[in-house]
């Protein structure tokens, strides 16, 4: 499915969501949402490997399977952020360091719209 479609699909979802006088905050996230998949990606929030995303293996719970080559994390991120950057959306970084790896890489999904993010799991 394509982003237009499931963009679609949200806006479907709020106009439902007013037929049935729903919250006016949850049908406004599936517009928001809906327009945010559609439009051009415009800022992008990244986290570069640190020291806790270099140690995930040590814990079990973070469920890596291999060890973490920290310098070539780092150096990969690197490059994704030079690409996004000359794609043209502004990159900005989040230089906090937490003990929390995840950080790193989101596995949930997000429907973010200019006002948060809503997890969709």
């Amino acid at each position: 499915m394509k982003n237009r479609e499931i963009a679609a699909l949200f806006d479907e979802i709020a106009n439902i969501l007013e037929l049935h006088a729903e919250n006016r905050f949850k049908i406004n996230a599936y517009r928001r949402g809906a327009q945010s998949m559609s439009a051009p990606l415009q800022d992008v929030l990244v986290k570069r490997p640190g020291e806790a995303f270099g140690r995930a293996f040590d814990d079990p719970a973070h469920g890596f399977l291999y060890p973490v080559d920290l310098p070539v994390a780092q150096r990969e991120h690197d490059g994704f952020v030079e690409l996004l950057a000359g794609l043209g959306p502004t990159v900005h970084v989040l230089e906090d360091e937490t003990d929390d790896p995840d950080l790193v890489y989101t596995f949930d999904p997000l429907l973010v719209t200019d006002r948060g993010a809503i997890p969709l799991r």
